[in-house]
């Protein structure tokens, strides 16, 4: 009677590509398109692969190879447009470095990371709201010190938390989670 839907069994059955989803809410990343933030995420993807390889340089960054046709077919689009998305990614999204190889070999892609260290100030004002109106604008570093977290209040050392963390298979092909245990 159900049958166009899936059950039980069926719910895990599929492998998935992960596109962090920073890069569809976080201002930095507002002017990519979706195509490339798709492909960052095929990248990821290839990523995992390319350390299982031992696809490591000698500073220990892995590198990806991942063509222009590998692009176009994963994709399904023209060179043009495949070669756009690269240097979006690149130029506009700063997520990945190309490093020529030269002689006819395949560029090796570098993936940054895209949660990078803020600076304070940057920082504060995305933690903090102006405590004093309740119209939501962000405070300077230099107002109320009110809102911060006092440890001497807490009383840390007496707290009962002690979190370990295990890394385990998620069920996807090449997935991992992390457990938290308390």
């Amino acid at each position: 009677m159900y049958e166009e839907f899936f059950g039980i069994e069926e719910s895990e059955q599929y492998a998935f590509y992960r596109v962090p989803k920073l890069l569809f809410t976080n201002e930095r990343y507002r002017n990519l398109s979706a195509e490339s933030k798709l492909l960052y995420g095929l990248f990821l993807d290839r990523m995992g692969i390319s350390r299982k390889n031992g696809w490591v340089d000698k500073d220990g960054r892995v590198y990806i190879i991942y063509t222009v046709e590998d692009i176009m077919e994963a994709l399904g689009c023209g060179n043009k447009k495949a070669i756009q998305l690269l240097a979006e990614l690149e130029k506009k999204g700063n997520l990945i470095w190309r490093k020529k190889q030269g002689l006819g070999k395949p560029n090796l892609i570098y993936m940054k990371k895209f949660i990078l260290p803020q600076s304070n100030q940057e920082e504060h004002i995305l933690k903090c709201e102006n405590d004093t109106s309740g119209n939501g604008n962000p405070t300077s570093l230099e107002m109320s010190k009110g809102h911060g977290n006092n440890t001497n209040k807490n009383n840390l050392n007496d707290n009962n938390m002690n979190l370990s963390f295990r890394r385990f298979r998620n069920g996807t092909r090449n997935g991992w989670g992390l457990l938290i245990l308390s």
